[in-house]
C-alpha cells in the first residue's frame, strides 16, 4: 500500500500537466499485446508532440529489438537486432537504467542512422528494463511526457485514483437515493431505476435500460442512445425504442449534424426549443427533440436522443441519464480495478517464483533448497520413513566453458537440469547448488531407491551427448547420495558434509559414478 501511495501521489503531482496521457492510458486498457501498446503509443507522440521522430525497442533475451518505428509496426523481417552488450549505449540504457542522450555518443549512428540527434529512455518494469523509447526531434516537456508514458505502471496508479473516486461516488449515489425517497411518485421512479442500473453488468444493459425508461415510466415518444468514440468523432447506436426501425450497426460521425455536434462540444443539453431543425436517421424523423450528453466522471461517453411531448419529464431525464453516466463511469472502474488485481496476483504470484527459482536452469535455488530441506530434516529426525540427499558435480564442467565458451556451459546446465527434472516425482525438489553443482531432496526414499534413481539419473546425463551448434559435447556427472534419519547425524549441514566426501569419492574413482555416504 506505501508503494501504491506514492505512485499515486507522482500521478497527482504531474496530473495537470499530462492530461494528454489521461486519454492515451484509457485507450490503452483494452490492449493485452506489447507490440499494439507499442505502436499506440509510437503513433500518439508522433500525433501529439509536434510529429517528432520516434521509436520503441523490446528486451528478448540478451538482444534488443525494433518493434516500432514512427508509430508503425516494423516487419518482422525488417527489423533490427542487436546484443546489449554490442554498444555501450545499450548497455546504459538497459542495464544501468539511464536515459542516453545519442549526442554524447557520435559512433552510435552505425547503428540506427535513421536517428540524428535522439534521445533513448528505458521502459522500467519493477527493477528491470523491458526496452527504451527513442525521441528525435525532441524538447525538455517532450522527454518528461514519454518517460511518464513509457512507464505503462502509469496505469495502475490512475486506476488507483480512480477506485477511490468510486468510493466518493458512492456516498454521493446513497445520499441522492436519500433525496428519491421523498419525492413524488416520479422521482421514487428514478430511484429505483437507479438501483437497477447499478446491478447491471455490462454497458449494453445500461444503455437499453435508459432508453425503457424515459420511454416506458417516463413518457418520452421515443428515444435512441448512442456510445460516443472522441477519438474517431463517432457515434455508435447502441439500443432505441421500438419505433425505430433499420437501425442496426449504425454508425454516425459527430460532425455530420449540427446540434449533435453541439451538444458533444459543449457538453450541454441541446433541444429543439434553440434549433429549428429536424433530426433524421435514414429517413426517421424526430421534431420536439432533446439532446442529453452522458458524462463520465471528466469526458463525454454517449449521448441519448429522445422526443417528448411532456415537456415536464425533460428534467427527469435528465436525472436518469446524470445517473447513468455516474453508473457507466463507475462500471469502467471497476472492470479496470478487477483487470488491475488480477495483473497484480499475477505480478505477484511471479515474483514470488522469480525468487525461489534459479534463472538459468528453472530449478530451485540454494536458499529454497536449504529451507525446505531442514524442514524436512527435522520431521524426519524421529520418524521411521527415510528420505534421501543426493548431491550432483557435472564432471570437467571447466573444460566445457574453456573449450566452447561459456554459452556453452548454460546450454549444458539448462540441458541436464530439464533431464534431472523430468525424471523426478513432483514430491522431489530439485535445485542449483552450486556453479555446476545439483541437490536433490527424494522424500520417502530409502537407500535402495536412491542408488536406483542415481543410477538412472546418471544414465540419462552421460548416455545422449548435448548438441550446441555443431559442437557435441559429451556429459557426465559424479554422485553422492546419503539418507536421513541416521543415527549418527544430528544436524543437517553433517549429512551435507557426509554426502559432499562420498561425492568427492566418487570424483577421485573415476567420475561418472555414484558413491553412498559412510
Amino acid at each position: 500500500m506505501d508503494e501504491c501511495s506514492d505512485l499515486l501521489k507522482t500521478y497527482n503531482d504531474v496530473y495537470e500537466q499530462q492530461a494528454v496521457l489521461k486519454h492515451i492510458i484509457f485507450s490503452t486498457i483494452q490492449l493485452t499485446d506489447p507490440e499494439a501498446l507499442a505502436i499506440y503509443f509510437s503513433d500518439q507522440i508522433k500525433e501529439k508532440m509536434n510529429n517528432v521522430k520516434n521509436g520503441i525497442w523490446l528486451v528478448n533475451k540478451n538482444k534488443v529489438v525494433e518493434v516500432v518505428y514512427n508509430g508503425k509496426q516494423v516487419e518482422y523481417k525488417d527489423r533490427k537486432s542487436f546484443k546489449i552488450n554490442s554498444s555501450e549505449v545499450f548497455l546504459k540504457v538497459i542495464k544501468e537504467q539511464t536515459i542516453v542522450w545519442l549526442s554524447n555518443y557520435p559512433e552510435f549512428k552505425n547503428f540506427m542512422p535513421e536517428f540524428k540527434s535522439a534521445v533513448l529512455l528505458p521502459l522500467k518494469s519493477n527493477e528491470s528494463v523491458i526496452g527504451f523509447l527513442i525521441i528525435d526531434g525532441y524538447r525538455e516537456q517532450d522527454i518528461e511526457t514519454c518517460q511518464f508514458i513509457a512507464q505503462y505502471i502509469a496505469i495502475m496508479i490512475n486506476i488507483s485514483m480512480l477506485h477511490n473516486k468510486v468510493e466518493n461516488q458512492a456516498k454521493e449515489l446513497s445520499d441522492m437515493n436519500q433525496i428519491f425517497l421523498i419525492q413524488n411518485m416520479q422521482l421514487s421512479t428514478l430511484y429505483h431505476i437507479g438501483l437497477t442500473m447499478m446491478r447491471m453488468s455490462d454497458p449494453i444493459s445500461i444503455y437499453t435500460e435508459v432508453v425503457r425508461t424515459v420511454t416506458k415510466d417516463l413518457g418520452a415518444t421515443s428515444a435512441i442512445s448512442f456510445a460516443l468514440d472522441i477519438n474517431s468523432r463517432e457515434l455508435t447506436k447502441v439500443s432505441n425504442s421500438e419505433n425505430f426501425e433499420g437501425l442496426n450497426n449504425f454508425i454516425i460521425p459527430i460532425d455530420e449534424i449540427d446540434v449533435i455536434k453541439k451538444a458533444v462540444e459543449s457538453g450541454r443539453i441541446v433541444s429543439y426549443k434553440s434549433y429549428s431543425t429536424v433530426i433524421r436517421f435514414k429517413g426517421i424523423e424526430m421534431v420536439r427533440w432533446f439532446i442529453y450528453p452522458i458524462k463520465g466522471q471528466k469526458d463525454i461517453i454517449g449521448l441519448l436522443i429522445v422526443e417528448l411531448d411532456n415537456m415536464d419529464v425533460s428534467d427527469a431525464i435528465a436525472i436518469v441519464v446524470n445517473q447513468t453516466g455516474i453508473v457507466l463511469d463507475n462500471l469502467m472502474i471497476l472492470q479496470e480495478v478487477k483487470r488491475l488485481n488480477i495483473f497484480l496476483e499475477e505480478a505477484r504470484t511471479k515474483l514470488e517464483e522469480l525468487s525461489i527459482t534459479d534463472e538459468l536452469t528453472g530449478l530451485y535455488n540454494h536458499r529454497y533448497f536449504q529451507e525446505k530441506f531442514k524442514i524436512e530434516f527435522y520431521n524426519y529426525k524421529d520418524s521411521n520413513n527415510f528420505s534421501t540427499l543426493i548431491l550432483i558435480d557435472l564432471d570437467r564442467f571447466k573444460s566445457v566453458n574453456d573449450k566452447y565458451g561459456h554459452a556453452a556451459g548454460d546450454k549444458v546446465l539448462k540441458e541436464i537440469s530439464e533431464r534431472i527434472r523430468d525424471r523426478m516425482r513432483k514430491s522431489d525438489i530439485a535445485a542449483r547448488y552450486g556453479g555446476e553443482e545439483i541437490a536433490l531432496l527424494l522424500k520417502d526414499t530409502n537407500l535402495n531407491g536412491a542408488k536406483i534413481m542415481a543410477e538412472r539419473l546418471r544414465a540419462a546425463i552421460y548416455e545422449k551427448p548435448v548438441i550446441f551448434n555443431e559442437f557435441t559435447i559429451q556429459v557426465s556427472a559424479s554422485f553422492g547420495i546419503g539418507v536421513f534419519p541416521n543415527e549418527n547425524i544430528s544436524a543437517p549441514i553433517d549429512l551435507f558434509k557426509k554426502v559432499d566426501e562420498a561425492l568427492y569419492r566418487a570424483k577421485k574413482n573415476g567420475r561418472n559414478r555414484v558413491e553412498e555416504a559412510g
